[in-house]
């Protein structure tokens, strides 16, 4: 989330957002256009940026068992119905 300030050009064509919380300050400053999916660790589903992410119809899962350094650069899947996030999963998937 360091980033966030450096403009929209910063972030990747898509990204998944990974982090410890997430504000909805921060939500805001986000390209939500590139913005795919939400992983958050320390998060309520009726947190503010959990319902502005919901209101935007992306995925997400909130108050997840992650680190997220861990996930840098790692290909994820984010099932917001199931509450689930995949981790390097099988290609077949990815289709």
């Amino acid at each position: 989330l360091d980033d966030a300030n450096q403009g929209p050009n910063a972030w990747p064509e898509r990204f998944i957002l990974v982090a410890d919380e997430l504000s909805a300050t921060t939500l805001a400053e986000l390209p939500q256009d590139r913005l795919v999916g939400v992983v958050v660790r320390d998060g309520a589903a009726n947190s503010h940026a959990a319902i502005m992410v919901r209101a935007l119809g992306i995925p997400t899962v909130m108050g997840a068992d992650i680190q997220p350094s861990v996930l840098h650069r790692r290909t994820l899947i984010v099932d917001g119905y199931r509450g689930d996030l995949l981790v390097d999963p099988e290609p077949v998937l990815l289709q």
